[in-house]
């Protein structure tokens, strides 16, 4: 007997090829887009065998006890903040995630916002696009600098914040870090949030504990001092 699968708000466009070949004859498939998932069956919530959400679908606990045959609901990204999971646990469904979603590409991205800021590449490329005869200025983009030798602070430093940080490294910048998860003695750390946003000339900020285990840490907090500046490396996955 086929599994009956439920994409109640499916990230993806077009039939879901890619699932029902991975699934075969395993797994009856149910896709929902985020705009329909509200209009979703009441019958299909409660005959569900198993639930693939994103980060659209908000699986609150009135809507676990709607799921009379769910045995498992599986995140399509790495938070699980929409998830009731004390609901779930309650009713024997185990939560899952996937950890690793995205950690490379998260990382890749902030180090290439750092490099456009600390490069002025941004600001270089936009005026030679105005005028590529006389648009090079190099005092157009106050912010750059040489980066060996600069501190990277890493704000949660979970598996995309570490992954950040050995890039940064590798850049040839010393690598700070808070994290209140993370023993003392791992790296150097700040231990308090004051002391850390005094110091960190560059600060990736993971999003909340549950996605990159970080305290919630609010982004203007690293750039209050002048001449810091913050590269977002955390969001919802």
């Amino acid at each position: 007997m086929s599994l009956k699968v439920l994409y109640p708000d499916a990230q993806f466009d077009g039939d879901a090829t890619i699932e029902a070949k991975v699934f075969g004859d395993r797994a009856v498939l149910s896709v929902y887009k985020p705009k329909d998932t509200l209009s979703i069956p009441d019958a299909t919530w409660r005959n569900c065998d198993a639930i693939v959400c994103y980060h659209d679908a908000d699986l609150d606990e009135a809507l676990i006890d709607r799921l009379e045959k769910c045995r498992l609901i599986v995140r399509a990204g790495v938070g699980y903040d929409q998830v009731a999971i004390g609901a779930c646990a309650a009713r024997g469904i185990p939560v899952c995630n996937t950890p690793d979603y995205g950690t490379t590409d998260v990382a890749d991205h902030a180090i290439g916002l750092l490099l456009a800021l600390a490069r002025g590449i941004v600001t270089y490329n936009a005026g030679l696009r105005t005028d590529l005869a006389s648009g090079w200025n190099f005092g157009t983009a106050p912010t750059v600098r040489r980066l060996a030798g600069q501190v990277f602070g890493v704000v949660g430093m979970g598996r995309i914040g570490t992954a950040t940080a050995l890039r940064a490294k590798a850049l040839g910048m010393r690598v700070v870090f808070f994290d209140p998860y993370r023993p003392t003695g791992t790296e150097p750390r700040e231990t308090s949030r004051d002391r850390r946003c005094a110091q960190p000339a560059y600060a990736p900020v993971g999003r909340n504990p549950q996605h990159d285990r970080c305290g919630r840490g609010r982004g203007h907090e690293a750039g209050d001092a002048a001449g810091q500046y913050l590269a977002w490396a955390g969001g919802r996955s």
